[in-house]
């Protein structure tokens, strides 16, 4: 699975720990560094 995959079911399972949690963590619960998490969320916003 993708790392923007894994982060888009993530935000889907688990809404509220996205502002509850800093980045950092969220990386490493979901197997990225931060910096891959920093680029799927930026590429996210530009497709919104």
């Amino acid at each position: 699975m993708t790392a923007e995959k894994r982060y888009r079911y993530f935000v889907e399972s688990f809404p509220y720990f996205v502002d509850r949690f800093p980045q950092h963590i969220i990386a490493s619960y979901l197997g990225i560094t931060k910096d891959t998490l920093s680029r799927v969320l930026k590429k996210a916003r530009i497709k919104t």
